[in-house]
């Protein structure tokens, strides 16, 4: 649960007249409480507030809605969350709570989670402006997620999640147009997971062992950043769908629900995350991998007009079991892969545009004939679309292949692009598996690394050099080579 949304919800209309260490007062409760109210339902019993002090004590329990779902075999518990806020004057509040959660749900027998948190610790300070927390940190422990899902087959899946300690710390700051830049920087430590298979009999089986694994790390980083979020039209949006629980009100008003959605884009800007896990290591049927970091990164725009997405993924210090390589390629396993791509030249506003200026509610498919026609070309502007190959690595000590290059490509024709591709201590590959020539599978190797080595340009300091051409459509050059028919690619028309 992320209470920070839910409390950004309570407090978003709360008056700003509210003063610093003025006593708190049942009619400013109430207020209070109507405003969470606006976002969360009027389900009676679902939120309390009552004055204390100079503060405000808030209780959301989620147990009135629970008892609402009439779905057979449906179970749900939650343990009600309580914090303070206290108003410091000029719009701000100071927010915090402490003690345990935990929530539980079982769907029939046929999905059963558990979700504990022994210990949290968190504050920060709210902005009615911004709504949004300008600064908050907290602190976790003995966090534990266990699921348990069975299949048709009668095979049930568990998968145990633990997380020893944890911390967070989150600022933002207001940004152009009403909107916020936030970052968010969290620490997770003796991190432990475990997926098991058991067959009907609820005993592993033999013929289930591949699926079952474990991971353990003692460390896991996760940074986020974004900016220009769009906090307060979200909220709106929330507002829109709690005052009109049923479809039809939601269809009779779609008008002003088209304008909160408008009001609401691009929802954010941009946005950017890394998650690093530290000595991962990973132990399976086959014996444990060990990597000394693993991770990755993603960078991506919101629905505005210069889509792009970027990912990269990697990791360092790998190793893995012995007798999964031929012993042949032991000494030529990666331990070090990184890989780097992004896509640009896409446009996620204007599409998004023509949907929510057509979509009607009434209509089964929701919107008209032939509206899918416009959305390719307004998708892919320029009919095409670019692939960048960052700077990516694939090396262990005893060689370094790195490479990079774009390719550009469109919904009709051939596709385009041009690469670099470096290789160190090719020389040494080369050798490894002249010296298993016998191994037929080295024997290929073999072959197709000196065709390679043929093709390629040596520079001074040691490295092939491979420059990879393929711009004019149907032909690809490699060092100035053209290579086309080999490759058998016939003539283009």
């Amino acid at each position: 649960m992320n209470i920070r949304v839910l409390l950004s919800a309570a407090l978003l209309t709360t008056a700003s007249s509210v003063s610093a260490m003025a006593a708190a007062t049942a009619e400013e409760a109430a207020r209070i409480q109507a405003a969470m109210e606006t976002y969360l339902g009027k389900e009676p019993g679902v939120i309390s507030v009552t004055p204390e002090g100079d503060a405000y004590t808030i209780k959301l329990d989620a147990t009135p809605y629970f008892a609402k779902v009439k779905e057979p075999g449906f179970k749900a518990y939650a343990d009600p969350y309580v914090f303070k806020a206290t108003p410091a004057g000029n719009g701000q509040w100071s927010v915090a709570g402490t003690g345990t959660w935990g929530f539980q749900m079982n769907a029939d027998n046929k999905f059963q989670m558990t979700l504990r948190v022994g210990e949290q610790n968190w504050s920060g300070t709210y902005d009615e402006a911004l709504a949004a927390f300008t600064q908050s940190t907290a602190t976790y422990g003995n966090i534990s997620l266990t699921q348990s899902m069975p299949d048709p087959s009668g095979n049930t899946t568990s998968i145990a999640y633990n997380i020893g300690s944890g911390t967070s710390e989150t600022t933002a700051t207001a940004a152009d147009a009403g909107t916020v830049d936030s970052t968010s920087v969290m620490t997770f430590n003796t991190i432990t997971t475990a997926n098991s298979m058991t067959g009907p009999d609820g005993q592993a089986a033999p013929d289930l062992a591949m699926f079952n694994y474990s991971m353990a790390s003692p460390k896991l980083s996760y940074t986020t950043s974004a900016k220009g979020i769009s906090y307060r039209p979200v909220m709106d949006l929330l507002a829109f769908f709690v005052a009109r629980p049923d479809k039809q009100l939601i269809i009779d008003d779609q008008a002003m629900l088209k304008d909160k959605l408008k009001a609401a884009l691009p929802f954010f800007k941009s946005m950017a995350g890394n998650a690093t896990y530290e000595g991962l290591m990973v132990t399976t049927a086959m014996g444990q991998f060990e990597m000394a970091t693993a991770g990755g990164d993603i960078n991506m725009n919101g629905l505005v007009k210069d889509g792009f997405v970027q990912e990269k993924i990697g990791f360092t210090g790998f190793k893995m079991p012995a007798g999964i390589a031929p012993p042949w390629a032991a000494d030529l396993v990666p331990s070090t892969f990184k890989v780097d791509f992004s896509v640009r030249g896409f446009d996620l506003d204007a599409p998004t545009q023509i949907v929510l200026t057509q979509l009607d509610l009434t209509l089964p498919e929701l919107l008209p004939t032939g509206v899918e026609d416009q959305l390719m070309p307004a998708f892919m502007p320029t009919n095409a679309i670019t692939v960048d190959l960052g700077a990516s690595e694939i090396s262990n000590a005893l060689y370094s292949l790195t490479y990079d290059g774009q390719i550009t490509g469109g919904v009709a024709g051939l596709p385009t692009g041009k690469a670099n591709i470096r290789m160190k201590g090719m020389d040494a590959v080369i050798g490894i598996l002249q010296a298993n020539g016998a191994d037929p599978t080295a024997q290929q190797a073999l072959a197709g690394l000196i065709g390679m080595k043929g093709m390629g340009k040596a520079e001074a300091d040691g490295t092939t050099l491979w420059v990879i051409d393929a711009l004019a459509p149907g032909k690809i050059l490699v060092n100035g080579l053209d290579v086309s028919a080999m490759l058998g690619m016939a003539t283009p028309q």
